[in-house]
């Protein structure tokens, strides 16, 4: 059987294209879901920072004595927090929306519309959290303000904010999807031209009469045949 030498060498250089490509969109995802983790913890931190600051303007508004604010809550209708917590309208940015929770002495006071619901706090930092029998999976962020003595959960499902990164990558990844039948059609015309000496050594053989003692051209032959001239 006859193998074509044309034929392995572009479907070996296809392969290590194909690998190479492969290996190098996993890369790039890999970081980009890192990126995308730290993007988003750093938007958690400043989200509750934000929360912590709004909260402590309000108990302000509430109390000049400087009372924590569920001391100024006490002596109004939000002493009922504790019981029915309050549903504040969040924003309808079109994005990944982030759940807000908020705790006082180990009550629920407060979260945002159609927010998920986490538990008390043990410490500030950040975690991750499945819910839904795991099919979903929540990013959060706990912050402690001394001030108002309130613990302050925020959230982000990572689900939604992983497609929207994806929809980006897609798109920054359409390019090589474009570019690599033209450099299949590239290899394909490189390597046939890199043969050709090759083609041309093998024609000058086969046309030979038996009896011709005439030594062969070897000009332009391959180093890898001089050898075998």
């Amino acid at each position: 059987m006859k193998i074509s030498l044309r034929n392995r060498l572009v479907w070996i250089l296809l392969a290590l294209t194909l690998f190479a490509w492969l290996t190098s969109a996993g890369i790039t995802y890999y970081f980009a879901n890192r990126a995308l983790l730290q993007q988003v913890d750093r938007q958690l931190e400043q989200y509750a920072i934000l929360v912590a600051y709004v909260t402590g303007v309000f108990a302000r508004q509430l109390n000049d004595d400087g009372k924590p604010l569920y001391e100024s809550w006490s002596d109004h209708d939000y002493d009922q927090a504790h019981l029915d917590p309050i549903i504040i309208e969040g924003p309808d940015s079109g994005g990944a929306m982030a759940a807000v929770n908020i705790w006082e002495n180990g009550h629920l006071i407060a979260t945002t519309d159609s927010a998920a619901v986490f538990a008390m706090p043990e410490g500030v930092g950040f975690e991750s959290l499945d819910r839904d029998d795991g099919l979903s999976h929540w990013r959060v962020f706990s912050y402690y303000s001394e001030q108002d003595a309130l613990w302050i959960r925020v959230g982000i499902e990572l689900g939604a904010a992983r497609q929207s990164m994806q929809q980006t990558l897609g798109s920054s990844l359409l390019p090589l999807f474009i570019v690599l039948p033209v450099t299949i059609v590239l290899l394909y015309l490189g390597v046939s031209r890199g043969l050709q000496p090759l083609r041309e050594l093998a024609l000058q053989i086969s046309q030979r009469k038996p009896g011709l003692l005439d030594p062969v051209d070897t000009r332009s032959i391959p180093a890898e045949v001089s050898g075998v001239v």
